[in-house]
């Protein structure tokens, strides 16, 4: 005799929740790409002085600096919003961390200077990390104690979706 389906129990609710989720996980992770791909061309017009274009070490030098306030917006966004996401609920967080990526996620690209850009990838990072805080956290409250490993794992696997998505271009 065989055992069910691990997914044998599981809601219309709970399987909705972790595709919400999923999804802005997905974006996120195609957000982080793209500008991965599009880092050196827009350093390089935003870099670009009266005395020249800039040097690739000056793009390198830059680009790091924009992705360490990247990570550390990050890693602000994901306390502050699991605070709020306590306070006010999982998913009006939810819903606000995936405007705040995607509002400054668009503001990006008006950047007319580096550190408009970093600013622009600071305030998406946020809404990034506060994503993540408030959608594993709501997937693991809604999915049955014995099948949030297996949930988790979607859930992660959204990076990759995500990823790949933003390399096709």
């Amino acid at each position: 005799m065989s055992s069910p389906s691990w997914r044998f129990g599981v809601t219309r609710y709970q399987w909705l929740v972790l595709f919400v989720a999923w999804l802005g996980w997905v974006f996120d992770s195609m957000d982080a790409t793209i500008y991965a791909i599009v880092l050196h061309p827009a350093l390089h017009e935003l870099l670009n002085a009266e005395t020249g274009p800039p040097t690739t070490e000056q793009i390198g030098w830059y680009g790091g600096i924009i992705f360490s306030i990247f990570l550390i917006g990050w890693a602000i966004g994901g306390i502050t919003f699991g605070i709020l996401a306590d306070r006010f609920g999982r998913t009006k967080v939810l819903i606000a961390t995936i405007i705040i990526y995607a509002v400054f996620t668009g503001a990006a690209a008006l950047a007319e200077t580096w550190w408009h850009l970093a600013l622009a990838r600071f305030l998406t990072a946020l809404g990034i990390g506060g994503e993540w805080a408030a959608g594993a956290a709501i997937v693991a409250e809604t999915w049955p104690e014995d099948k949030r490993a297996k949930a988790a794992g979607i859930l992660q696997s959204a990076w990759a979706v995500g990823f790949f998505l933003a390399a096709a271009r």
